[in-house]
């Protein structure tokens, strides 16, 4: 499906999470991430919330069933959303 990325249970951990978020901005087109079920962390939660941070045409964001952690990553992710404008759905289910 064009505009979707579908790495969902792929086990990227943090690297690879990491990895795909430098690498969005070279993707214009893409409105739906799903890096659910990935054990992404603290320091992948971290690369999630730049990239949200930036200019970025996602529109819908999986992130259930990781370990993004509620006092760092998940609240790195939510600070990082008043600056998006473009997110219009996310999920954070099972962190």
């Amino acid at each position: 499906q064009r505009g979707v990325s579908n790495f969902a249970d792929s086990y990227l951990k943090d690297d690879g999470c990491i990895a795909i978020c430098s690498a969005t901005h070279r993707a214009p087109g893409l409105t739906t991430l799903d890096l659910s079920g990935n054990d992404i962390r603290v320091r992948g939660a971290n690369a999630i919330a730049d990239m949200l941070g930036k200019a970025t045409p996602i529109k819908t964001l999986r992130l259930n069933w990781n370990h993004l952690g509620v006092a760092n990553g998940l609240h790195q992710i939510s600070t990082s959303m008043a600056h998006n404008r473009s997110l219009k759905e996310l999920d954070l289910r099972n962190n």
